[in-house]
C-alpha cells in the first residue's frame, strides 16, 4: 500500500488487489477514517483506477508497468489529496448520507462528531442500533441448529465469528449513545484510541501530520 502523507485522521493511499489472473490486477484510490474500530482496510469510500478495468503487471517489461501505474497515480492524486481531514471526508462520502448499511452509519455517525454535528450524530447512532438488532436477531433465527454442528464445523465457527462481530458493533454502539446522553467527551477518548490501534496497525506513524 503506498500511503500519501501527511496523514491525519484519513487514510489516503493506493492498492492493488489481487485477482485470480497471473500478472493482473485492481488498482485502488483508498479513502478510510482512521477514527473508527477496523481490523483491516475498508473499501467502502474507495475507487477503482483505471475505469475498473485490470491492469497488467508485466515482469518481462518492468520499466513500462512502473510508469503505466504511476502515470494512473499522478492524474488521480488531485482528488486524493484535497481530502485532508474529517470535513474533507464529509464532503467526500456526504452522498451516502441515508445509506443503511451498518459500517457506513458507524463511519458517518463519527464523523459527525468529529465535525460537530451531535444531533446527526444522534440521528445516526439511533439508526444503527435499530439496523444491528434486526440484524442479529435474523442472526440467531437462522443459526445452525445443535444437532448439526458436528458435521458444520467451519460454518458453525464462521457463524460465531459473525455473531461475535454484530455484539461487538451493538456494545460499540450502545456506548456511543450513552455518551452522548451523558459525556460526549467520551468519544473523544473513543476516536483517539481507535485512531491510535490503526496507526499502528498499518504502520502508519512515518506518514503523520506534525500538527497533529
Amino acid at each position: 500500500m503506498l500511503v500519501i502523507p501527511p496523514t491525519r485522521h484519513i487514510l489516503r493511499a493506493y492498492e492493488f488487489e489481487r485477482t485470480p489472473y497471473k500478472g493482473q490486477f485492481y488498482l485502488w484510490r483508498v479513502v478510510m477514517p482512521l477514527y473508527r474500530p477496523t481490523e483491516g482496510v475498508s473499501l467502502n469510500y474507495s475507487k477503482r483506477l483505471a475505469r475498473g478495468e485490470l491492469l497488467q503487471l508485466s515482469k518481462d517489461a518492468p520499466a513500462e508497468t512502473v510508469a503505466a501505474v504511476a502515470n494512473l497515480i499522478s492524474e488521480d492524486l488531485p482528488a486524493l489529496a484535497k481530502i485532508r481531514d474529517p470535513n474533507d471526508f464529509f464532503h467526500h462520502i456526504s452522498w451516502m448520507v441515508g445509506n443503511d448499511m451498518q459500517s457506513v452509519l458507524l463511519d458517518m455517525a463519527l464523523t459527525y462528531y468529529k465535525i460537530d454535528r451531535l444531533a446527526d450524530m444522534r440521528k445516526a447512532v439511533d439508526r444503527l442500533i435499530v439496523k444491528l438488532e434486526k440484524f442479529y436477531a435474523w442472526q440467531l433465527s437462522v443459526r445452525i441448529p445443535e444437532t448439526k454442528r458436528a458435521r458444520r464445523q467451519r460454518a458453525w465457527e464462521r457463524e460465531q465469528r459473525n455473531l461475535q462481530h454484530t455484539r461487538e458493533r451493538l456494545r460499540i454502539a450502545g456506548e456511543l449513545s450513552t455518551a452522548l446522553k451523558s459525556d460526549p467527551s467520551v468519544i473523544a477518548r473513543m476516536t483517539d484510541a481507535w485512531e491510535t490501534q490503526n496507526i499502528e496497525q498499518f504502520n502508519l506513524a512515518r506518514t503523520l501530520d506534525s500538527s497533529t
